[in-house]
């Protein structure tokens, strides 16, 4: 990381303040129903400047960098201090396709990445940055650079890198050239990373087992797989390009041995929603494991052009019997206008439906983000923040506060926001915010 000395730190701090319109905010600026949230940083102004997809950004575990892919051809690294945000620029090799998304060791010292196999049907590495020494490797090259259905033999299609631990990586291998392949998860360690021009060891990376009988294709994973915390259990969101097939769900794996301890069906997932809706093209979007490793946290949208409100919902999945808890449930509501409250101006206000989630450090508890759209004004939108425990397992509520910020109306940013063990989150895909931990366990019922 550079050094900057006082006068040039002053200078290059008002230039990336300039540069990026980043509002450094009070620090006690938000309170409500004991639920505290200190706003931190705006990254993004008004005009920001030219980015990536907003979902590409990620703080890092311990809470001290934020990241984003520019364009996916280079990583924008920022460190975050009292100071200033410093700036660190760490551009990739020639021969690097685009990438679409990365992962933080849970460290906070790598970055594990892959080539987008979908924009231009590239064949994919898996790569890594080391921010010891800013350096990019390659950790499964085969010198193939094509088409990823040019017939080739000896071409390794690497997709959905995930860190099993600080120093292993975990891939999913497609075992053929093209879609209808069957899959196979394997293991690296990142030490075998290596040179971006020279072949990689074949022998590098060991098969930790090939996926189950019945499980879609590589190219049907819709994201990474997710470790449970006591590292028994692999959960793995699987979407198909047409809706309604009978692999479209979640599956829930043995996490030595592959096999199938659950599968979820999307469809279960409709039940939550009115039986006007006629939900049109659900799709689990993200989830997160719950600190008993029993039971996860899922985020479900519908992304059909031609669904209403409500769009989305949380559920809470039970990875034994695969049930599925709905946070809101929908299914009692006869009319539209239920979502909405109603004063002078007529119906306002989308604020029960969940716009993204977080669970918290140890996994005890989550918040979830509602919206709600001011009347005749769709510029102006506040956030309520809803703090849940998961007690016995179910969510009990526990606190509620607002979040004062202009954010894009209706807007849900990533499906779950990522926090870091400090308890400061990147929210809404702009802000750094920093929630009260000590409000975990406490008994205090939201009003």
């Amino acid at each position: 990381m550079m050094k900057l000395g006082l006068r040039n730190r002053r200078l290059w701090t008002c230039c990336l303040l300039a540069f990026l319109g980043i509002a450094l905010l009070s620090l006690g600026a938000i309170t409500s129903s004991a639920l505290t949230v200190d706003l931190l940083y705006d990254l993004l102004s008004d005009d920001p400047i030219s980015t990536s997809p907003l979902n590409t950004h990620r703080i890092d575990p311990t809470g001290q960098r934020i990241a984003w892919l520019e364009q996916g051809n280079r990583m924008m690294l920022f460190e975050i201090s009292p100071e200033a945000i410093m700036l660190t620029d760490i551009p990739f090799p020639d021969l690097m396709r685009p990438a679409t998304a990365f992962q933080w060791s849970p460290d906070g010292q790598r970055v594990a990445m892959t080539e987008s196999a979908l924009l231009h049907r590239y064949e994919p590495d898996i790569w890594t940055i080391d921010l010891s020494d800013i350096s990019v490797r390659n950790c499964t090259n085969d010198l193939a650079f094509g088409h990823i259905s040019d017939g080739s033999n000896d071409t390794w299609v690497d997709l959905f890198p995930t860190w099993r631990t600080a120093d292993t990586l975990a891939f999913v291998r497609s075992t053929g050239n093209a879609p209808g392949e069957a899959a196979e998860l394997r293991t690296i360690a990142v030490d075998a990373c290596g040179a971006v021009a020279e072949r990689a060891d074949p022998d590098a990376s060991k098969l930790l087992w090939p996926f189950p009988a019945g499980f879609p294709d590589a190219f049907e994973i819709f994201a990474p797989p997710v470790w449970a915390p006591n590292g028994e259990r692999l959960a793995i969101i699987t979407q198909s390009q047409v809706p309604g097939l009978v692999t479209d769900g979640i599956w829930i794996l043995n996490a030595e041995t592959g096999a199938t301890l659950q599968f979820v069906p999307t469809e279960r997932f409709a039940s939550a929603f009115p039986a006007w809706y006629g939900a049109t093209y659900l799709v689990p979007q993200d989830l997160a494991w719950l600190g008993d490793g029993e039971h996860l946290l899922v985020f479900v949208e519908d992304i059909g052009l031609t669904a209403g409100w409500p769009r989305m919902n949380l559920f809470i999945v039970d990875s034994q019997t695969g049930s599925a808890q709905a946070i809101a449930d929908y299914s009692s509501y006869t009319t539209r206008l239920q979502f909405y409250e109603q004063d002078d101006n007529g119906h306002t206000g989308l604020f029960d439906v969940p716009l993204q989630a977080l669970v918290l450090p140890g996994g005890s508890a989550f918040i979830t983000l509602h919206q709600e759209i001011e009347a005749g004004n769709d510029d102006l939108a506040a956030v309520e923040l809803r703090l849940f425990e998961f007690v016995n397992g179910a969510p009990m509520l526990r606190h509620v506060g607002t979040l004062d910020a202009t954010v894009q109306p209706r807007s849900r940013g990533d499906s779950m926001v990522h926090i870091a063990e400090t308890g400061k989150a990147l929210l809404l895909n702009r802000y750094i915010v920093q929630f009260d931990l000590e409000l975990i366990g406490s008994s205090a019922t939201a009003d």
